[in-house]
């Protein structure tokens, strides 16, 4: 009995450390706005789908414009993604180029209402408002693409059992949690050997998803790819092959399970974890700006 406690308390333990975003170095407080790039904007409030939660973020209009883009951050990040400069200088072209800028604090960051990390399971529910939000002004999922990072492109790609929006461009995608991806981040996040951050991989998988599971009713074990899988949209694909937190086989996971959908895979020699806007921007905003300009003006014609 006393071995069994020890175990299902270093289970919720580790349930808790893997779900808790609140020390998280990218959620800090907003201490910019659009504006003081040049960029109009509107403070925005919104429900997830579900469960209700009020989520908070900006909205960059484009007048006349029936097109919009869905910015969604990493894991344990807020809306500006830990990096504002580079958020916004995408988000400008975005605007540019014809497009509604919809930018958002998922759940448990920013100024959105408290929550644990589900990595994307329960997210999507704000992103699924995020949606519902834009089409309350017009503009359809149909016409709606969704930029995501990391975990966010898990976030997107289990909205797609809700809804179908027009596009969809990962950065450094997180698929499903295999053990290889748990090890990962637990060797970055805790500076472990190898074989220190395989066994954590291993107690998370087994008895950390076990005890989410029960508290919170998350399944980890989930991959996110086969919601794409089932329903593909146009997707680009990016990801560094010096990634240290992400295996690159999760992006290649995603880039197959797009099929015939997928209109680009750029895997990037010598670049880390979100770092391809930083290894050269002028090409990532040429070519995640051109494929929503090209995906969603085909989406308009019925050429998808």
């Amino acid at each position: 009995l006393v071995s069994a406690g020890i175990a299902t308390g270093v289970s919720v333990a580790l349930a808790h450390a893997v779900t808790d975003v609140q020390g998280n170095p990218g959620n800090r407080p907003i201490d910019t706005t659009p504006s003081e790039s040049g960029l109009p904007f509107h403070d925005v409030t919104f429900l997830a789908a579900i469960d209700r939660l009020t989520v908070s973020g900006w909205l960059i209009p484009r007048g006349g414009s029936e097109t919009a883009v869905i910015m969604v951050p990493g894991g344990g990040l807020n809306r500006l993604n830990g990096n504002a400069a580079a958020t916004l200088s995408v988000a400008a072209l975005l605007q540019k180029q014809g497009h509604n800028v919809l930018l958002y604090d998922p759940r448990g960051t920013g100024r959105s209402e408290c929550a644990r990390c589900s990595y994307g399971q329960f997210e999507m529910r704000d992103l699924v408002g995020a949606m519902e939000l834009l089409a309350s002004r017009g503009i359809q999922p149909q016409r709606t693409g969704v930029l995501a990072w990391s975990m966010g492109a898990a976030t997107a790609m289990l909205a797609l059992e809700s809804v179908a929006f027009g596009a969809l461009a990962v950065d450094s995608p997180l698929g499903r949690l295999s053990h290889k991806t748990v090890a990962m981040n637990a060797a970055h996040a805790m500076s472990l050997a190898g074989p220190s951050a395989s066994a954590i991989a291993l107690a998370v998988r087994s008895g950390g998803f076990l005890a989410a599971r029960a508290l919170w009713g998350m399944n980890l074990h989930r991959d996110p790819a086969e919601a794409l899988r089932l329903r593909p949209v146009p997707t680009l694909v990016i990801h560094g092959m010096a990634d240290s937190q992400l295996p690159v086989e999760a992006a290649r996971e995603v880039a197959a399970a797009a099929g015939d959908a997928l209109v680009g895979a750029h895997f990037l020699e010598g670049v880390g974890h979100i770092g391809a806007y930083s290894w050269d921007p002028v090409w990532y905003l040429r070519t995640v700006c051109g494929f929503f300009r090209d995906s969603l003006a085909a989406s308009q014609t019925g050429q998808r």
